[in-house]
């Protein structure tokens, strides 16, 4: 079970830490909040990749936050 996440300079994360509890968790937020930013940084961290990131519909260079290392 993933316990805790941290997105580090991540799409738009700048520094975002969540915690997970057991049972049911949920992700929400407003269209654009990085949601979905954060499922596929779980992804990456777990499989070096992602779908959209397969389809090519991102590069490498746009997952890390603009003008960060």
């Amino acid at each position: 079970m993933i316990n805790s996440v941290r997105l580090l300079n991540w799409r738009s994360h700048s520094d975002t830490n969540l915690t997970f509890h057991s049972g049911t968790n949920l992700l929400v937020g407003i269209m654009g909040s990085g949601k979905s930013s954060v499922l596929e940084g779980m992804s990456f961290a777990l499989y070096g990749t992602f779908p959209a990131l397969e389809r090519r519909k991102l590069k490498m260079d746009n997952l890390i936050r603009l003008n960060e290392s």
